[in-house]
């Protein structure tokens, strides 16, 4: 009786892994991103959503909040196929950090850096990654972290 009951324990544990374990997959594929950094202080980083834009010659992941306006857009500008699910892309150099919220633009990128951990060229793929950058405004320098998640969405060319 007691082997059987401890059995049934075994048993009710390796349920509650496997549980955990699939929730914990279905939480990665969720959509959405968080910004934050000292940048908030002197710009509005509020945001509904993440979308991911795939054109010929970049990947677009952008903050958008409730007025369609993406407050931060984060760009590498690269033929998306070099692009990898383990990329990480200079941001200064090859790419940039805009947006703007309420009529106000975010400051002038000094320096950013975009990680990619999912990454598919293809409509409907997942792409999730993370980036950090630095902003100049007058003399005074501003940080600012996020993480996203997002489906592709392919932009044709013009």
């Amino acid at each position: 009786m007691r082997a059987r009951r401890e059995a049934r324990g075994v048993r009710l544990e390796s349920r509650v892994l496997v549980v955990a374990v699939v929730l914990s997959v279905f939480a990665c594929a969720e959509e959405g991103g968080n910004l934050e950094g000292s940048l908030g202080e002197v710009y509005d980083l509020s945001f509904e959503t993440v979308r991911a834009r795939l054109y010929p010659s970049d990947l677009s992941i952008e903050y958008v909040n409730e007025h369609g306006e993406a407050v931060v857009r984060l760009t590498a500008r690269r033929v998306p196929a070099e692009l990898t699910d383990s990329s990480t892309f200079d941001l200064t150099e090859g790419g940039d950090i805009t947006g703007a919220s309420g009529g106000v633009s975010i400051p002038r990128l000094r320096e950013g850096e975009m990680s990619l951990s999912a990454y598919a060229p293809e409509e409907g793929a997942h792409v999730r990654g993370s980036f950090s950058a630095l902003f100049l405004a007058g003399e005074n320098e501003f940080d600012l972290s996020g993480g996203f998640s997002a489906t592709i969405e392919l932009v044709p060319p013009r």
